[in-house]
C-alpha cells in the first residue's frame, strides 16, 4: 500500500497508526505523484482531500493517475462538483461554498480529464 499526503503530519501520524511493513508512505507536492513508479497502482481511494482541489490541481492528478495506474485498475475519487452550481448568467454560486470545495471544479471537467489521461470514468454519483 501506498499512502500520499501533502501534509508531512498526516504522513507521520499514519506512520505511526500503521507501521512500516508492507506500507510505502510519500509526502508529496499537492499536484504530482512523484515517487510512486509508472503502472504500479492496482487501485486508487480518495476520499474528502481531493474534493477541495480546484481544477489545475484535480487535471494534474488526473494525468498522475493516468501515469501510476496499471491497466485494469481501478479507483473511487472524491471530488469537487461546485462549479455545477454556478449560474453561467452571473458566474455567482448558488449558495455559499461552506466546505471550500473546488470552486471551478465539475463532473464534466473530471471526465474529459480522464479521458485525456487515458483513463475511463466509468460512474459519477453527485452527492448533494
Amino acid at each position: 500500500m501506498t499512502l500520499v499526503d501533502l501534509v508531512l503530519e498526516y504522513i507521520d501520524a499514519c506512520r505511526k497508526k500503521f507501521g512500516s511493513s508492507g506500507v510505502n508512505y510519500i509526502a508529496n507536492d499537492g499536484g504530482t505523484l512523484a515517487g510512486v513508479a509508472d503502472s504500479s497502482i492496482d487501485f486508487v481511494f480518495s476520499w474528502n482531500s481531493l474534493v477541495h482541489c480546484d481544477h489545475d490541481v484535480m487535471q494534474s492528478y488526473t494525468r498522475e493517475l493516468g501515469r501510476v495506474m496499471r491497466p485494469g485498475a481501478f479507483g473511487l475519487i472524491h471530488h469537487s462538483d461546485f462549479h455545477s452550481v454556478v449560474d453561467p448568467t452571473t458566474g455567482k454560486a448558488l449558495f455559499e461554498n461552506f466546505h471550500w470545495r473546488g470552486a471551478d471544479m465539475s463532473a464534466s471537467k473530471f471526465r474529459g480529464d480522464c479521458a485525456a489521461s487515458g483513463l475511463h470514468c466509468v460512474y459519477q454519483e453527485r452527492v448533494p
